[in-house]
């Protein structure tokens, strides 16, 4: 399954430049498939605690991920997460992922985002509310990534491309929606982040719910 293909389907243009992609996370699908297929140069956001020491991974990956978002039983997480978690370290070492504070460090992760962004990649951010696992009908996505943007746009005088990314698992498909201006969205929304991403999780939530009633073969045509 994990080398099968994934096809991106673009709904407008694809993302380049000065763009952030907001995507869904599907446990651990998203990113991964996102780093195996993604036809364009990219870097992701991350939860810092994997960027961490690997009694913090541990913890994360055990404690949170596994436990409480996969909902394992915990005797078996904690298991399993000694076993993994060397591997998963090098797989998110490999990524070169940048860490996503919440706390006041989440200036660090606008500053590492802003030397991505002169390097030409994309942003790829998974702004899912996963607390309590991840959903096909997504509950609610975190504003920081329309901050970040925000934030270069200003000091770089320049605008950004918001693109919508949904990902249906059962049809191996990335869908890319047409991208947004952000100063479109800030002539809606001030700069009530929150706001956006609330209309970009609805977005999403359209997106997934049109595809997964399609058949496969609807999605990818026969050449």
């Amino acid at each position: 399954m994990l080398f099968r293909p994934r096809r991106y389907v673009f709904l407008g243009d694809v993302p380049s430049g000065k763009s952030v992609v907001f995507s869904n996370h599907v446990a651990a699908s998203g990113p991964v498939f996102h780093e195996l297929y993604c036809p364009f140069k990219m870097r992701f956001w991350g939860t810092y605690e994997m960027t961490e020491d690997i009694k913090t991974s541990y913890k994360y990956l055990s404690d949170n991920y596994l436990h409480v978002k996969k909902r394992w039983p915990l005797f078996l997480s904690r298991i399993i997460g000694f076993i993994i978690v060397p591997f998963v370290k090098i797989v998110y070492n490999g990524m070169k992922l940048i860490p996503t504070y919440t706390d006041i460090k989440f200036f660090n992760t606008v500053k590492m985002s802003e030397r991505s962004l002169d390097r030409g990649e994309v942003l790829i951010v998974f702004p899912e509310d996963s607390h309590d696992g991840y959903h096909d009908h997504l509950k609610n996505y975190f504003g920081g990534g329309f901050f970040a943007a925000d934030k270069y746009g200003l000091k770089h005088d320049c605008d950004f491309m918001m693109y919508n990314c949904y990902y249906v698992k059962k049809h191996r498909a990335f869908i890319v929606d047409k991208g947004i201006p952000l100063s479109e969205l800030k002539e809606k929304y001030g700069k009530d982040y929150q706001a956006m991403a609330r209309a970009f999780c609805d977005r999403a939530n359209e997106i997934g719910d049109t595809y997964r009633k399609m058949s496969r073969k609807e999605i990818w045509p026969k050449k």
